[in-house]
């Protein structure tokens, strides 16, 4: 469910480029996949996308956490928002 309101960003250069090192990792499994490369190689690389990938999930917690407080808003509300963000990304 995608929200309406757009969002600003405190660093949003630093999201991006987190972004496209992401991508850049999805296509060296994709690569190494195509060029039948050994299962521990792959899996290494597959690991390492998805720590990039926890970092970027942090990361826009963070900035979120930062523009929610910048605004005002109360400190239980920007905990009850990071909660159910937190949930979202852990999938609970």
């Amino acid at each position: 469910m995608a929200s309406e309101r757009k969002h600003h960003w405190v660093d949003k250069k630093s999201l991006l480029d987190r972004a496209k090192k992401l991508e850049g990792q999805a296509t060296a499994v994709r690569r190494m996949l195509d060029e039948d490369r050994s299962c521990g190689d792959i899996l290494q690389q597959v690991a390492a996308l998805n720590s990039a990938a926890q970092r970027l999930a942090v990361l826009l917690l963070e900035d979120h956490i930062q523009v929610r407080c910048g605004e005002g808003a109360s400190g239980e509300d920007v905990a009850e928002e990071a909660g159910k963000l937190i949930g979202r990304v852990l999938k609970i």
